[in-house]
């Protein structure tokens, strides 16, 4: 599905997990609840919800900002109780991301 809205070409779930290489329901979780309080910004054309490269750039954007602050520095207290698991793999999955966005990105250019 390429449908471009304005300056933004249109892409379903689907399509956005597998640009980025995560599942459908982690995309659709990243729509419906987000991480750490930044959802992935969609909408519904027609029966079907779809999001696009941009929003996907700006969530990981807006998600790097959140952990990181602006000064690059980790804004964690290390004092603070710490969840299990979830961090780790929520940090690898942004990378991962970001990896692919980029690499996509390079492709689209050529």
């Amino acid at each position: 599905m390429t449908v471009k809205i304005g300056e933004e070409v249109a892409l379903t779930v689907r399509e956005a997990a597998e640009m980025v290489g995560v599942s459908r329901d982690a995309v659709w979780s990243w729509i419906t609840r987000g991480v750490d309080g930044i959802r992935l910004r969609a909408g519904r054309i027609g029966r079907q919800w779809a999001t696009s490269r941009e929003a996907l750039q700006e969530f990981q954007e807006r998600l790097t900002e959140r952990r990181l602050g602006r000064d690059g520095e980790s804004q964690s207290n290390p004092s603070a109780p710490r969840r299990r698991g979830r961090p780790t793999i929520a940090s690898a999955r942004i990378a991962a991301m970001r990896s692919r966005l980029e690499r996509r990105g390079r492709k689209r250019e050529r």
